[in-house]
């Protein structure tokens, strides 16, 4: 990876709290309009750009692309002069207790995922990819961050940044939508750039989040090369975490159920006990729930109004684990607790399949929303889970698996606006072309 000039927004003419957005791909219609009304110079021009009246398919890409230029021209983006690290920490609270979590921002060269550099853990949706793709053409510019994760045990990175960050006040300092406070430094020290790079020289990446971002970065420096051979289009912006920052959180995913096909709970929880024990719970949420998490892995929270804890048996577990995915998929994956619920909970006992999930199954990250609606009769039940560890997220990329959908959720999610990547300039015609590049 290498440190570069990036664009970011000129403080003297900007509140940075009032332009910086979520990623885009969590920002719902309703949060695009707030941000919208927040600032004219929000990230949210840039980055999801709202359909107009008689606009053609390319119209919003361009405003996109006449408000960067318009904001670069009048000094409310700036470009630095030298190549620089971007320092990121987000402060946050989680489960009561404050939690702080320290990377950097640089640019890292594009990989195919054969050449075992950068490893991926989630599949992709070719319509979201199709939408940065044109977004990107338009631009020549990476708004948003990739969170890349490392390993080095040893911390040594970490130990840089932390020195620098306590050296002097954050250049930028911004509490987001969720809480979180964002703070962000611009590191231009030629030492300690070189050090980082050093120890960085040889780590293999995986994206924790960001493949939509990653691969269309791929499909772009590809049209790219094509027409102009390598460039700076050979590199994406990406954030760089420690997997062993005590800061990184994974978060579960929990699943409601309704209008189930052919079977009801209580059928599920008679004839899911060919591979699970089944044990009721006379607590309340918060018992119920430590309960969940004491017992770890293997196990899940159903609530119909009534908590039962489905334990996976130990005598049956190579058994079910047989009717978990298909002979193609790793030991790792299938040993996955959404994978063990999906296959065997939803798809053997419920009539859940892949081909009708969308009807059948939504998400939600908050325990007692997920306790709530089942309550209120929005859904049938709830299905509460333990999040995936970080060991399990590595055993499933090093086989080179993909997790399932709703897997994993890195918290906090990185903000988009502290600072862009732009890789070519000019005039936007359809079919990629430009008249020049950064």
């Amino acid at each position: 990876m290498q440190p570069f000039r990036g664009i970011r927004y000129d403080p003297a003419k900007v509140n940075i709290g009032d332009v910086i957005t979520p990623p885009y791909d969590i920002i719902s219609p309703e949060q695009r309009d707030a941000f919208y009304e927040k600032s004219p110079y929000s990230a949210i021009r840039l980055i999801l750009n709202r359909d107009e009246p008689g606009d053609t398919w390319v119209e919003k890409y361009e405003r996109s692309r006449r408000a960067l230029e318009e904001w670069l021209s009048t000094g409310v983006l700036i470009q630095d002069e030298k190549p620089a690290f971007y320092v990121y920490e987000q402060e946050f609270t989680w489960d009561g207790k404050r939690h702080s979590r320290m990377g950097f921002v640089g640019r890292g060269r594009l990989y195919e995922y054969e050449e075992g550099v950068v490893v991926p853990h989630e599949r992709t949706l070719s319509r979201a990819k199709e939408d940065r793709l044109n977004l990107l053409r338009a631009t020549g510019t990476h708004f948003g961050l990739i969170f890349m994760l490392y390993n080095d045990e040893s911390l040594t990175v970490d130990g840089v940044l932390k020195e620098f960050a306590s050296s002097r006040g954050p250049d930028y300092e911004a509490v987001d939508v969720f809480g979180v406070t964002n703070r962000v430094w611009v590191l231009q020290d030629e030492p300690l750039i070189e050090e980082i790079r050093g120890v960085m020289a040889d780590k293999k990446l995986y994206i924790a989040d960001g493949h939509h971002r990653y691969e269309t970065s791929l499909a772009y420096r590809n049209e790219m090369r094509e027409k102009h051979g390598e460039g700076p289009w050979d590199y994406t912006m990406m954030m760089f975490v420690n997997m062993k920052n005590p800061g990184l959180f994974i978060l579960p995913t929990h699943r409601w159920v309704y209008n189930l096909p052919y079977a009801d709970i209580d059928i599920m929880l008679d004839e899911c006990m060919e591979f699970f024990e089944v044990h009721p719970l006379d607590m309340d949420h918060d018992g119920a729930y430590a309960e969940l998490v004491k017992r770890g892995k293997h196990n899940f929270l159903v609530y119909d109004a009534r908590y039962h804890i489905l334990h996976l048996r130990d005598d049956k577990k190579d058994e079910a684990l047989e009717h978990v995915g298909g002979p193609e998929r790793s030991r790792a994956w299938k040993e996955l607790d959404v994978s063990i619920l999906h296959s065997l909970l939803f798809e053997r006992y419920l009539g859940i399949t892949q081909e009708n999930i969308q009807d059948h199954v939504k998400y939600t990250r908050d325990r007692h929303e997920a306790i709530k609606k089942v309550d209120d009769g929005t859904y049938e039940a709830a299905f509460l889970m333990n999040p995936p560890t970080m060991d399990e997220f590595l055993a499933v990329a090093s086989a080179g698996d993909r997790m399932p959908q709703k897997s994993t959720y890195f918290y906090p999610k990185l903000v988009t606006g502290f600072v862009f990547y732009r890789v070519y300039e000019g005039p936007f015609d359809g079919n990629g072309e430009r008249t020049g590049h950064a």
